[in-house]
């Protein structure tokens, strides 16, 4: 028996009882859907907090903040790091450990020291990076305040406690920070030359943390990898993100497990229909048989058979996914920023990638296939005599 004869056999087949066959493949498509919808709320939320993470951080930077001596970090120990391959820039970030304040605004002083391309690790909206201790940048909201390029900014400095003025730094602006990547950061920031710290003798600078700027993000664990291999106390987006994804990937398999169980479950409707299948083809069977057909060929027909039905299931199951899943992605943020009312919340419920098709795809078929093996062995071991008067 040729392929293409087995072809239109299967086919001639399948369609003999359509109201069978169709809640047979509904029942194997809301198995596989219902896997990849489960499924996809892990890939979801693994890739809602991959972009929360990087965005309070840019992917290709890394934060080294001290020594594990306990040793400041020293003019000594950027050289290292901008020596090493692949580093474009690197930043120390000084906090002025005192109350700021400018015209009755209280804002946040920093001393910036840098090496290599110093305004694009920055990110400078407008103008240019301070070059020396008379010249200061300033965040954008600052900026909204009323001040521009070319401006003198006056900032008192107090202490906490007793608020005694410690210092009176008058600057010019030559350059604004851009906008912070999210929304509810205020940058009332200014932010001085590293010569500048010597302008502030009675005020108390907090031990400087230094970022490695990349430029890959592909050289980023390397990198981190190197700089933490030599006592450093170190932090990067793809260490954050390593640790979380052993997290999701647990979740994940946990949430294809509980589908496949939907899945094998139905199965139970194609291990019925190819085991009717097999009784209403007895007579049939027998013919075969008695042409000639090798138990093989007669077992494939029903293999094929069972094949297509959890083909077909796949193939609606993953259409049905795709819509449930933007149905997910679109009304559950909504629901929860009515009961919460709050603002809509930007998050992603449901994330359906092309490798949870492939398992999902190769779970309903295998369960399918094997669904549909027990009645194919049953239909080679009928007898051709007893097969012949069946009518």
């Amino acid at each position: 028996m040729k392929l293409r004869d087995r072809m239109g056999t299967v086919k001639t087949s399948m369609l003999r009882n359509k109201g069978r066959l169709f809640m047979t493949i509904l029942a194997t498509s809301i198995g596989c859907s219902f896997l990849i919808v489960l499924a996809s709320f892990g890939f979801g939320l693994q890739q809602s907090m991959i972009d929360e993470v990087s965005a309070n951080q840019a992917v290709t930077e890394i934060e080294v903040y001290g020594r594990e001596d306990g040793e400041e970090l020293t003019e000594q120990d950027l050289s290292l790091f901008s020596e090493i391959e692949n580093v474009t820039t690197v930043v120390q970030t000084s906090m002025i450990s005192a109350q700021a304040e400018v015209d009755e605004l209280f804002v946040n002083g920093s001393i910036i020291a840098f090496s290599g391309d110093s305004d694009t690790a920055f990110g400078i909206a407008e103008g240019r990076m301070a070059s020396n201790d008379s010249e200061v940048i300033i965040g954008m909201d600052l900026h909204e305040q009323g001040y521009e390029i070319g401006d003198s900014i006056s900032v008192s400095y107090s202490d906490y406690g007793s608020m005694d003025e410690l210092a009176t730094i008058t600057s010019t602006i030559v350059g604004i920070k851009e906008t912070p990547t999210k929304d509810w950061i205020e940058d009332l920031g200014v932010y001085y030359h590293g010569s500048a710290a010597i302008l502030m003798e009675n005020v108390m600078i907090d031990q400087p943390f230094v970022t490695v700027h990349t430029d890959d993000v592909r050289h980023v664990g390397a990198i981190t990898e190197e700089i933490k291999g030599q006592s450093y106390f170190v932090y990067s987006v793809t260490e954050e993100i390593s640790s979380m994804a052993a997290l999701f990937q647990a979740l994940q398999a946990g949430l294809i497990a509980v589908g496949t169980v939907a899945v094998i479950i139905a199965s139970i409707g194609i291990y019925n229909t190819m085991t009717m299948a097999v009784t209403e083809r007895t007579h049939e069977i027998g013919v075969y048989k008695a042409l000639g057909a090798e138990p093989k060929q007669i077992k494939s027909l029903f293999l094929m058979e069972s094949s297509f039905i959890g083909g077909i299931g796949v193939v609606i199951g993953i259409i049905v996914a795709y819509w449930v899943s933007m149905f997910a992605n679109a009304v559950i943020p909504r629901i929860l920023a009515y009961t919460t009312e709050s603002e809509a919340i930007d998050i992603t419920f449901s994330r359906i990638p092309v490798e949870l098709l492939v398992i999902a795809g190769a779970i309903s078929l295998i369960v399918a296939i094997l669904s549909g093996y027990r009645p194919a062995v049953a239909a080679t071991k009928i007898s051709v005599v007893e097969a012949l008067n069946r009518r």
